[in-house]
């Protein structure tokens, strides 16, 4: 075994039986000697001794050279020990795959240069010019052992997906560029414009394109200065204003990364800061915001104090002085405003969550509302007309931040849902119109665009689709060079794993940036872990009448086309992929969220409308005057469920629940599920729980906590059929993913309640 301590020579000879030709290279690539034996053997092996005593040899088939020297010393009455490493066993057993081993295919299969040159074979057989490339093989070879050591810990590839822009995966900028550049020029264009008036853009790409990617990026790039809200799909035509709303709440609750603060807290802590010094305040305050608007936080009295009533009272006139001289007195967005208010005044975080409660459009008890300022809201109150009004109040105090970037994707998934559809274009018409200073983006497919454009008149096609932002699938080159960078930001060196140019052919044939990065992560797998491949199927006639399809709407549309083969479906690990997605929602389950009893049950309805072909069940609810918790009622085969979700808390809770008690009397045959998030406020009330106790001790009624892992089951779920309804997953039908994630979670309460006969 050589001395790793000891460093290394390169040598190349030339002779049969004894020496003719040696050449030395050293560590840096230097030829250090170089000799033409011509009668003087004994005076050139007494040159070389020094060096091949004190080195390790490396040599291309070095047993043949050290034999050669070793014998040219004997026939001088000499002998020497060498110590060697011979790069010929060394690619043998790195490179299986190689289609010879000599110096020439080797460094021609390798691409190694030496001097900016490639291997030439009219200069092989030369010592000095054999051993400068038997250098750089080794070079080469060491780094591929090197690279394959790390990568045994990680493969670059594993995490492909993007579920949303705030989560951070690596991002190779030279992609799509411009398109990006398209983006920022328009939010430029509103910052300047006197009259702040929203602008839209188009973003189309087929799936696994890189349209959630591209919103990554600008989060990224933004979020020291913009608010970035994203917007998933909805579920509910009645609430697409609230679903929107809600969404933008939950990302403005998000902290920005390295900061303490959230993008509320900012784009408040800006707002305020400039309306109030706007009003002349007193030297203090002015002083305290001229500083840093962040200071409103923290430095404007201690809590309880005095001095910090005074400074929040003078604050809060002076917003409604603001909003009533600007925009009039309409009382549902000064209540709104004061909310806003309220929020940035306090500290205790318990009263800050209890307005964000109401920033949700919560049902809340007077005792509630009293005791963080706020007042009960009418009997006539309306979710949708609220929500509009709060996002129209964000767009209004952006003005003195950054204009509002309000990202909306996976909406593929309301697909044939056509009421739906038409109740948020119709919708985001109208958010559009009355919400000043925002960028609103549209993340589509191109022939679902085209369906849009056909369904809607003008003034809506118009006002969304001025700015079409066209993302087509980059040129191999370039999605080589993003493979290559992505390896290397985890410090692994590509082509010292993938070092057969015959993979990249097979990876860069697809016709997706995510197949791309699939295939390449299944090439990893078997390369480093030695996981077989995934088989290839043959391509069925329909689906390679569904590709001319899918290219002949391409071409419509785009005017132009990416010309690909079709492609044979690669075996879809479904397992994996369902593991992913619960990591992935295990990891997030952390994050601040606003749980909402209609959005889960939404959701649910959602997922059991979407399997209902292969799960048949008929889904229905308690027409009723009395309060309830939302629910769904399930009937499958002989049984009949009613699954509710109940987060609320105070009166709301108790009124709900004893009116779902007396509907589990009544109906003795259903059985009753109530489900309970761990993360929101314990239920401590003797009549709430009372009725809780009342309902598990039914006989077909339970009351269920959510805990981390049901919640996070839940959402793994959901995730599934949106995002094969997005085509996020393909290769693969929704039958076989559900009936995968039914075995995996076959204890949860939903897969039991699909898979029981």
């Amino acid at each position: 075994m050589p001395n790793k301590k000891m460093g290394y020579v390169v040598v190349d000879t030339e002779g049969e039986t004894l020496l003719h030709v040696i050449a030395i290279v050293d560590s840096t690539g230097k030829v250090i000697y170089e000799k033409f034996v011509e009668g003087d053997l004994a005076q050139t092996l007494e040159a070389v001794r020094p060096l091949l005593e004190s080195h390790i040899v490396v040599a291309h088939y070095a047993h043949h050279d050290v034999q050669v020297i070793q014998r040219s010393y004997r026939s001088i009455g000499q002998t020497i020990q060498l110590q060697s490493v011979c790069t010929y066993e060394m690619a043998r057993a790195i490179l299986d795959t190689a289609e010879g081993y000599d110096l020439a295919h080797l460094s021609t299969a390798l691409l190694l240069q030496h001097e900016g040159k490639y291997f030439d074979a009219d200069l092989a057989h030369r010592a000095s010019y054999d051993a400068l490339f038997t250098y750089h093989l080794y070079g080469r070879l060491r780094a591929i052992e090197t690279s394959r050591r790390r990568a045994k810990n990680i493969n670059v590839f594993s995490s492909t997906k993007v579920d949303n822009p705030f989560q951070s995966h690596f991002d190779d900028a030279s992609l799509y560029a411009e398109e990006f550049g398209v983006l920022l020029r328009l939010l430029d264009e509103i910052r300047h414009d006197p009259n702040h008036q929203t602008r839209s853009a188009v973003v189309l790409a087929e799936a696994g394109n890189g349209k959630t990617h591209l919103m990554m990026r600008f989060v990224q790039h933004v979020s020291q200065t913009n608010r970035f809200l994203f917007v998933g799909k909805p579920n509910d035509k009645e609430n697409i204003l609230l679903h929107i709303y809600l969404k933008m709440l939950e990302s403005f609750i998000q902290k920005i990364d390295g900061s303490d603060y959230t993008q509320l807290q900012y784009l408040l802590a800006k707002s305020f800061t400039r309306i109030v010094l706007e009003r002349n305040p007193n030297k203090r305050i002015r002083e305290i915001l001229e500083a840093n608007p962040l200071h409103i936080y923290t430095l404007m009295g201690k809590e309880g104090t005095e001095r910090r009533k005074q400074n929040w009272r003078y604050i809060e006139k002076a917003m409604h002085a603001w909003y009533t001289h600007s925009y009039g007195s309409d009382a549902l967005s000064l209540q709104i405003l004061k909310a806003l208010v309220k929020y940035t005044s306090y500290v205790d975080d318990t009263y800050r969550h209890r307005v964000i409660d109401y920033l949700s459009a919560k049902e809340m008890d007077p005792e509630v509302l009293a005791m963080i300022g706020l007042e009960p809201r009418e009997q006539s109150f309306n979710k949708e007309v609220f929500s509009l009004m709060a996002i129209s109040l964000f767009g209004k105090l952006s003005i003195f931040d950054e204009p509002l970037i309000i990202s909306f994707d996976q909406m593929e998934a309301m697909s044939g849902e056509g009421a739906l559809v038409e109740r948020f274009f119709q919708n985001l018409k109208e958010m559009i119109t009355q919400t000043p200073n925002a960028l609103v983006i549209l993340n589509l497919f191109p022939n679902r665009w085209r369906e849009y454009e056909a369904m809607f008149d003008g003034s809506i096609i118009d006002l969304l689709g001025k700015t079409q932002v066209v993302l087509e699938r980059p040129s191999h080159p370039a999605m080589r060079q993003m493979l290559i960078s992505r390896a290397q930001a985890n410090g692994i060196d590509l082509p010292a794993i993938f070092t057969d140019p015959r993979i990249y052919n097979d990876i860069l044939r697809h016709n997706t940036i995510r197949r791309v990065l699939n295939r390449a992560h299944d090439h990893f797998q078997h390369i480093v872990h030695g996981v077989p491949l995934p088989k290839r199927g043959a391509v069925s006639v329909e689906e390679q009448l569904q590709q001319l399809i899918d290219r002949v709407a391409h071409l419509e549309s785009l005017h132009a086309i990416i010309s690909t083969p079709p492609e044979a479906p690669v075996d879809f690990d479904i397992q994996r992929y369902i593991t992913k997605t619960y990591e992935s929602k295990k990891a997030a389950h952390g994050n601040v969220t606003i749980i909402d009893d209609k959005n889960d049950v939404d959701r649910l309805k959602f997922i059991c409308e979407s399997i209902q072909e292969m799960y048949p069940m008929k889904l229905d609810f308690f027409k009723a005057k009395k309060v309830l918790p939302e629910h769904v009622i399930v009937e499958r085969g002989a049984y009949t469920y009613v699954i509710a979700f109940l987060h609320l808390g105070g009166k709301a809770f108790v009124s709900r629940i004893k009116n779902f008690n007396q509907r589990v009397i009544q109906h003795p045959d259903y059985q009753f599920r109530v489900f309970r998030d761990s993360r929101e406020a314990t239920i401590r009330g003797r009549v709430s729980t009372d009725e809780i106790l009342k309902l598990r001790n039914a006989p077909n009624g339970d009351f269920l906590m959510m805990d981390r892992e049901g919640r996070v089951i839940y959402e793994t779920l959901y995730q599934l059929v949106v995002d094969y309804k997005n085509k996020d997953i393909e290769s693969v039908t929704l039958a076989a993913l559900m009936e995968g994630a039914c075995t995996m979670f076959k204890d949860f309460w939903f897969c039991r309640l699909m898979t029981t006969p």
